[in-house]
């Protein structure tokens, strides 16, 4: 989800005034900001409190419980909802008030949620609303339509024969019907918004997209071609059904490295810092020259989750033209602030890099041997993915990082991409970043 609003859609609106009040700004800045706050929290951890973003009188009433129970699906899916209806009104309106759009039984299923045991006012345990998954948008008069080729063993798990597929034919009711009844049947990997991973077996994850966005899966393909033996995800087929993507592709072992690293030894830290700088200098041999367009190999276009949609659907030729796009969000920074800032930086070098655009420990898979040492089976994840200028990775990584949290992996990032690596831009990014929070 991105907060921020595309100003040209704001001037072609005739309601509102040519002459914004200062107080007016701030007040978008700071519902603005404390939108792009909830978004990072959310990515760093699905399952955090809202209200502890909002005002002090409601973060002390759900403080106690944090530290007392873990938080569950129900939350996650509470969460999830919320903020995409405090993303709906903030679409509508910028200056609206956060805290009074919060839904009124946000409190009390907050606490049912965390704490399966709350009675009703009538004396009855609570029962939790079922949460929405993400399965029930897709319908079986959805048109399927197969936009990658599907592998030998993801029509086994659709249909029983590959012979019932070419007997019905690939855009059949047959074929819509086994496809949402294999998705049904897979193992719940990971569910927030409008994404969804799952799991068949030990061989095949499908993963559901809310949008169209065909970006991981060009990614896998252009892997699979360039650096054969990597380990990421190999594609299995990619399907459009209705307004929703399915990609499959093969399952990467092990668990993640966020939740392997409470229990990893100092040398288990350096031999996963070595494995992931081999891993890493290998993807950044991928390289083009400027004039060809950056982002995602399949023409997806740029992303930065501070421009409007985070997205542009006009070509950005160079890394000059990058950083160009990267200030170019006007309700961000007054001019003059932006020429200040980028007065520290230096022309940015030419040409493109591939970059992964998440990297993170959850998602970086491991798994430990007999032995107890601890090896990277696997990096995942590659929606963010593409050509962007050299320094993108090392300012893209710490996006969640904070200043209270005790997280030491930040010290074993791999060198090759490392923030110290592009210490001046990494610099500048933060304070791009963080200054709505000083204005």
């Amino acid at each position: 989800m991105n907060v921020t609003t595309d100003s040209s859609q704001e001037t072609q609106d005739p309601s509102r005034s040519e002459t914004v009040s200062r107080a007016d700004k701030i007040a978008s800045r700071t519902n603005e900001n404390l939108m792009r706050r909830l978004q990072k929290a959310l990515d760093a951890d699905p399952g955090i409190d809202l209200l502890a973003f909002f005002p002090q009188n409601y973060a002390e009433r759900v403080r106690r419980q944090k530290k007392a129970i873990a938080a569950d699906n129900a939350v996650v899916n509470l969460n999830r909802r919320t903020l995409e209806g405090l993303q709906n009104r903030f679409t509508r309106d910028p200056e609206f008030n956060l805290p009074s759009a919060v839904p009124y039984d946000y409190e009390p299923l907050f606490s049912n949620f965390k704490n399966p045991t709350s009675l009703l006012s009538n004396g009855d345990q609570a029962e939790p609303p079922i949460p929405r998954d993400l399965r029930n948008c897709l319908k079986p008069e959805d048109t399927v339509s197969i936009l990658s080729p599907i592998s030998q063993i993801v029509w086994k798990l659709l249909l029983k024969s590959s012979s019932e597929v070419a007997s019905f034919g690939g855009f059949s009711l047959v074929l819509t019907s086994s496809l949402i009844n294999s998705l049904w049947a897979g193992e719940v990997l990971y569910d927030f918004t409008t994404r969804m991973v799952l799991k068949y077996g030990d061989e095949v994850v499908a993963k559901i997209l809310g949008r169209r966005h065909t970006n991981e899966y060009s990614t896998l393909q252009y892997l699979e071609e360039k650096l054969p033996g990597f380990p990421a995800p190999r594609p299995y087929g990619l399907v459009c059904i209705g307004n929703y993507l399915v990609l499959f592709m093969s399952y990467v072992p092990g668990t993640t490295l966020r939740a392997a690293w409470p229990e990893l030894t100092d040398d288990n830290k350096f031999s996963i810092q070595n494995r992931l700088q081999e891993l890493f200098s290998r993807l950044r041999t991928l390289r083009q020259d400027d004039g060809l367009p950056l982002g995602g190999v399949g023409g997806e276009g740029v992303k930065d989750d501070r421009i409007s949609s985070g997205e542009t659907d006009r070509p950005i030729l160079s890394a000059r033209e990058f950083v160009d796009f990267q200030f170019s969000n006007p309700k961000f920074g007054s001019r003059s602030y932006v020429q200040f800032l980028r007065a520290f930086l230096p022309d940015p070098k030419t040409g493109s890099i591939f970059t992964h655009g998440d990297v993170r420990t959850a998602n970086i898979m491991v798994d430990k041997d007999e032995n107890h040492s601890w090896t990277v089976t696997g990096i995942i994840d590659w929606e963010d993915s593409g050509f962007y200028p050299d320094f993108f990775e090392s300012t893209k990584l710490t996006r969640t990082m904070n200043v209270v949290d005790e997280d030491d992996w930040y010290l074993y990032i791999p060198n090759c991409i490392a923030p110290a690596q592009f210490s001046l831009r990494w610099l500048v990014d933060r304070v791009w970043d963080k200054h709505p929070q000083w204005t």
